[in-house]
């Protein structure tokens, strides 16, 4: 998708940093030791898991941050070695009616504690179909007001870096990433860590932070400016495209984005013993399930993939979250084609995350 030239007011700064705030330690596990003894001597049963869909106002992991108005919360945080470079967390959004007001509920929890993070105003982008062929072929920024064109999607994205509340020579780093069209569901996708700075001032999130972008060469432009914490014009709601709207397949009935883990680019189908609580959809936009077991569907999800040309794909792995749990891990590379998808265990053994990366 080409994107428009134009002054400041049409760059999208797709920009974030995150102080984040204690210890970053994986939430969720049952309400009780879900054994023993009642008090009149009766055996209790296994305490149920926590609801998959948390409310307004319930904390995100250990992030520091809460569920904005307007969203909840699918499943667990989950945390691994594939979700953030060096380790992190990630947490799937769910978005009820206006997606810009979400994004800007995180960012200004983001700003509160004392780091920077841009509004919506900077981070969100439109897909314009111009051609009639009705995909998006050109990229405007939502905050040059009414583009030519039909608006068929909104993308909002946005990544970056700064210092942790941790030791001086750790840094935070998080990306925040929202679908809104057809195929998708308008959830957002946020993932956050925190790791050493060894890797130098060159390391990832040195250049891919809050720089503002710069003109092309050869337009007369003015120098844009930085991004900033502004949402988006009200009268930019009237223009969201209809999205896909949450679905509860059944076993066997395809669910969440489409793959090059598969035979061709296709879907996983439900396993058994597991429930659909949140999926992205698009491409390779992330699914969290829940479960009865985790590994039994691990297994049943694999062993739906071509890995006929794959690396690493009958590897089943104990991997250890960055608060230092240990969470069952299925992960393939398809090496003829390229891209790849993980799934991952959380520790209270009720929920699957599936994600992907296409070729």
């Amino acid at each position: 998708m080409r994107r428009r030239s134009g002054g400041a007011a049409r760059r999208t700064r797709r920009a974030l940093a995150l102080t984040v705030l204690g210890a970053l330690v994986l939430t969720g596990g049952c309400g009780g030791d879900g054994d023993g003894a009642a008090d009149d001597g009766s055996t209790t049963t296994e305490a149920p898991p926590p609801p998959s869909l948390a409310p307004p106002g319930a904390p995100i992991g250990e992030s520091g941050l809460v569920v904005p108005d307007g969203a909840h919360l699918a499943g667990p945080a989950f945390g691994g070695p594939d979700l953030a470079l060096g380790g992190g967390w990630g947490a799937l959004l769910t978005v009820e009616d206006d997606p810009f007001a979400v994004l800007d509920g995180v960012a200004a929890q983001v700003r509160a504690s004392g780091a920077t993070m841009p509004g919506s105003g900077s981070a969100c982008m439109w897909g314009v179909d111009t051609t009639g062929e009705g995909r998006a072929d050109e990229g405007v920024p939502v905050v040059d007001g009414e583009p030519a064109g039909t608006v068929v999607e909104l993308r909002c994205e946005a990544s970056g870096r700064g210092p942790s509340t941790g030791a001086e020579d750790d840094i935070s780093e998080a990306t925040a990433s929202l679908e809104w069209g057809r195929g998708t569901t308008g959830a957002i996708w946020l993932t956050w860590s925190t790791r050493q700075t060894d890797q130098g001032a060159g390391g990832f999130g040195a250049a891919s932070g809050p720089g503002p972008v710069q003109p092309t060469p050869g337009f007369d432009e003015p120098e844009p400016a930085p991004f900033g914490p502004d949402p988006v014009p009200t009268s930019a709601r009237r223009l969201l495209p209809d999205r896909a709207g949450p679905t509860s397949p059944d076993v066997g009935e395809r669910f969440g984005a489409a793959s090059s883990c598969h035979s061709g680019y296709d879907r996983f189908r439900l396993p058994v013993g597991a429930r659909l609580v949140a999926a992205q959809g698009g491409v390779d936009g992330p699914s969290v399930l829940e479960v009865d077991r985790v590994e039994p569907v691990l297994d049943a999800l694999a062993g739906q993939a071509d890995t006929t040309d794959a690396f690493a794909a009958d590897d089943v792995v104990e991997v250890t979250t960055p608060a230092g749990t240990q969470v069952p891990r299925r992960t393939w590379v398809i090496t003829g084609g390229g891209g790849g998808c993980t799934l991952l265990g959380s520790p209270d053994g009720h929920h699957v995350l599936v994600t992907s990366q296409s070729d």
